[in-house]
């Protein structure tokens, strides 16, 4: 796990320069690998634990949102099968646990 956290980050951190930002989207398969790394780490979303750098979850949608800023790329990935069912599923997912996370919190 660590050593997907460390290439995540290096994904981040060459996707927020202009000029290698197409070479970390341009990679086969890239986002159907990271919407696999999604729903993966959906679970471990670490929005309970104040790790440094964030989790997996976290760090992949921060690197989907930046390679995705580009018009002609966020085209794509709504052409790609099932990326967009995939997205508002994990989306559903994600909300009701942030619901049921909440009203335990109100509860205690």
């Amino acid at each position: 796990m660590e050593v997907i956290t460390f290439a995540i980050q290096v994904l981040l951190n060459l996707s927020k320069y202009r000029k290698t930002t197409e070479a970390v989207y341009a990679v086969d398969n890239s986002m159907d690998t990271l919407l696999d790394l999604l729903q993966i780490y959906r679970e471990k979303a670490g929005d309970k634990v104040a790790d440094k750098g964030g989790s997996i979850f976290t760090k992949v949608c921060f690197l989907l949102a930046i390679l995705l800023q580009d018009e002609q790329s966020a085209l794509e990935m709504r052409n790609l099968p099932k990326a967009t069912d995939r997205i508002c599923s994990l989306y559903r997912l994600t909300v009701r646990k942030h619901k049921i996370d909440t009203e335990r919190t109100v509860t205690r």
